[in-house]
């Protein structure tokens, strides 16, 4: 059953103002990927490029123009959010990070969007502790097995691990 609904609600002022999208709608599975792309506190030209090598929008069932309008929608809600409470992270507390999730309930795009986010993930070389609190996260709450995931699309260079000097997205558990 598709419903939408706000994920965020008027009794708290710390949930992101994000518009309402649909349980099991791909823009659901599209902001879930949004996370893993600004999970270390950028968006960069290789996450980009990786995302059309992966033709991620059509494998997510979207249009190219309304997968960067979900993007947008995100990070704008992360934006304001950083600028009303001053925090120097981005913040996604459990409760919200588990309805984003859980607004995915089919396994197979689940195991699409994971692929997808390592996708992302991996390509500027690095793993950033945000990027992988993500991904472990969603894998833990969807009750997906690491081998169920796609990982291995001809490396194009190793993972290191990053610092956490960069801004990232926090997720609570």
């Amino acid at each position: 059953m598709n419903t939408a609904a706000p994920l965020h609600s008027s009794s708290s002022s710390s949930r992101l103002p994000v518009a309402a999208i649909a349980s099991g709608s791909p823009e659901a599975a599209a902001r879930v990927l949004v996370l893993a792309i600004v999970a270390d506190g950028r968006l960069g030209a290789c996450e980009v490029q990786a995302l059309d090598d992966a033709h991620a929008y059509e494998r997510l069932g979207l249009p190219r123009e309304r997968f960067y309008q979900v993007m947008r929608e995100v990070c704008a809600g992360l934006l304001e959010r950083q600028a009303r409470t001053g925090d120097s992270m981005f913040k996604l507390d459990g409760e919200e990070a588990h309805a984003w999730l859980d607004a995915v309930p089919d396994l197979q795009v689940r195991q699409e969007v994971l692929t997808l986010a390592f996708e992302v993930i991996r390509s500027d070389g690095q793993l950033h502790p945000g990027e992988s609190r993500l991904f472990w996260q969603a894998l833990d709450r969807w009750g997906v097995r690491l081998d169920a995931v796609r990982l291995a699309r001809g490396a194009r260079q190793p993972l290191r691990s990053a610092g956490a000097g960069a801004a990232t997205v926090a997720l609570a558990g």
